[in-house]
């Protein structure tokens, strides 16, 4: 409503603009038409063009308001469909989701009447076989000792007879290992240990560790003291001659030697334990 009235005054001012500058220029020139005859129809073109273009002007905003009013109609009709296909869309879509609930629904029913009846099924069954058990079990059995004798000798002979066919697992079998006992000495000239320590004690003059174990003497090389084992190296009269046998000869740049055999066996005598049986050797 607005913009009606603004085109309609816009109007009427055109107009007044063409009508009084073409009245006003008539009286003027009847006054004066010799001296201003060219000015005047020059600014009365003037006024002619403003006025057609406001006019033109007004209609363009006439046809422009028009569609931009055909615009928003369209709009409105649009939105209106819109809304009214949705509605229908929603409407449509809550029937198919409660007939899929419920033929989903019927088939877990049918299932569980299914599941139902079966274990009601097992369940006969299983009664019936428990009746049939206690039948056999409260059958009368005669009084008589033959019978109650031999009986009880085929109920001993099944029994043997399973627990001979049921294998058993075998119990492991426990030895009685004897602990061993762990000493280092000092090496005697000529293959003998004296003063025995507790193992802990090794040191450069004790290349070997002496065992013990149900009475009897053993010894072997400790690898692990690699000091002991390069002194009895440059001391070997001392150290190795009485204790070992050497597999090879002993050649100059030695480094080590190592043990290539089971262990030595030892015999007490009086205050010492004497090598019987040495331990082998190789000199690398």
């Amino acid at each position: 409503m607005k913009i009606g009235k603004i085109n309609k005054s816009l109007i009427i001012v055109a107009l007044l603009l063409a009508i009084k500058p073409s009245s006003a220029f008539a009286q003027q020139s009847d006054i004066d038409s010799q001296t201003l005859l060219m000015s005047d129809m020059t600014l009365q073109y003037v006024v002619i063009g403003l006025g057609v273009t406001v006019l033109f002007l007004l209609v363009a905003m006439i046809i422009q308001s028009n569609n931009q009013k055909g615009a928003i109609s369209d709009l409105e009709n649009r939105i209106k469909f819109l809304d009214k296909q949705s509605l229908n869309q929603s409407q449509t879509s809550r029937p198919q989701v409660s007939s899929t609930l419920s033929r989903s629904n019927e088939s877990d029913i049918d299932t569980l009447k299914k599941q139902i009846q079966e274990l009601v099924r097992k369940i006969e069954e299983l009664n019936k076989k428990v009746d049939a058990n206690d039948v056999k079990s409260n059958q009368v059995v005669p009084v008589d000792g033959s019978v109650s004798t031999e009986s009880s000798s085929t109920v001993e002979t099944i029994e043997s007879v399973i627990h001979q066919d049921v294998e058993t697992p075998s119990e492991p079998i426990i030895l009685s290992v004897p602990q061993q006992q762990e000493y280092v000495g000092n090496c005697m000239t000529g293959g003998a240990f004296q003063d025995l320590q507790s193992v802990s004690k090794k040191d450069r003059r004790t290349p070997y560790i002496i065992s013990m174990r149900d009475n009897e003497y053993y010894f072997r090389l400790d690898e692990s003291n690699l000091d002991a084992i390069t002194n009895s190296l440059q001391h070997r009269d001392s150290y190795i001659d009485g204790f070992c046998e050497s597999l090879n000869n002993y050649f100059p740049g030695a480094k080590s030697f190592v043990q290539e055999s089971k262990v030595g066996r030892l015999q007490k005598v009086e205050n010492r334990l004497q090598v019987i049986e040495k331990i082998n050797i190789k000199y690398i």
